[in-house]
């Protein structure tokens, strides 16, 4: 079953209705939390409701509920938009400071919402959809049904990833391969279904020599999708920090 998008309102029951259907069309989730106080929107951190957006008015529940959504490993990378009467340049960068992505002044209209919902999804996307490069040797398994090989990680995105493997290997990966890619999240393996789509040479040759280049596809992420979202981010983040 795939995961269905959750978000988390923080303001009152007002806007709160104002926003919902609104929220819900473009995100196609029913999946909606309310809370009106800095505490009941604590308590939806602390019941480890799986959350993909958050707005909250920054009166309500500001910079210390930003800290705290970002302190927490399963929120860390949530995207948050800030709600606030006041665009001074001064809380505008208190709240990203803090921890927002976006802001968006009250009273504010459909097609203002919309379009933060829009900037929102659209960077996520277009973060996932870029490479991220390991540091140092990383490796994965891949499962040729028949056995497993343990190859060397050269790029992962959304989309797929790429891997190294010894020149007398090359047979065993014919284009369009089935395989199942094999990769460590959390201490458990992460199983994702892709094919092969590309074998080419090492283009770093040189104490590569002796190698292939394999491109693998992922080709469903209805299960593992979310998943492997949250292992990019936090790969980027980790790879990022030592680099």
């Amino acid at each position: 079953m795939s995961h269905e998008t959750a978000v988390l309102i923080v303001d009152d029951k007002r806007h709160f209705d104002f926003m919902a259907p609104i929220v819900s069309r473009e995100l196609h989730t029913a999946r909606l939390v309310h809370a009106d106080s800095f505490e009941e929107a604590l308590l939806v951190l602390r019941s480890h409701e799986a959350l993909d957006l958050v707005f909250t008015d920054w009166s309500i529940a500001g910079a210390d509920f930003a800290r705290a959504l970002r302190n927490d490993p399963e929120t860390h990378h949530t995207p948050l938009i800030a709600m606030s009467r006041s665009d001074t340049d001064a809380l505008v960068a208190a709240a990203l400071r803090a921890g927002a992505n976006d802001h968006l002044v009250k009273p504010f209209l459909e097609k203002a919402l919309v379009a933060a919902i829009r900037r929102i999804t659209k960077n996520r996307e277009r973060r996932h959809r870029r490479r991220v490069r390991p540091v140092g040797t990383n490796w994965v398994g891949v499962d040729l049904s028949d056995r497993e090989e343990r190859l060397e990680l050269v790029d992962i995105s959304l989309g797929g990833c790429r891997v190294r493997a010894p020149e007398a290997l090359q047979a065993q990966f014919p284009i369009y391969r089935q395989v199942t890619v094999s990769l460590d999240h959390a201490g458990a393996p992460l199983r994702l279904s892709a094919e092969i789509i590309r074998l080419s040479h090492d283009p770093e040759g040189g104490p590569h020599a002796g190698t292939v280049m394999i491109t693998v596809r992922f080709t469903d992420l209805s299960e593992a999708g979310d998943t492997l979202k949250q292992l990019l981010d936090d790969l980027r983040e980790r790879w990022s920090e030592r680099g």
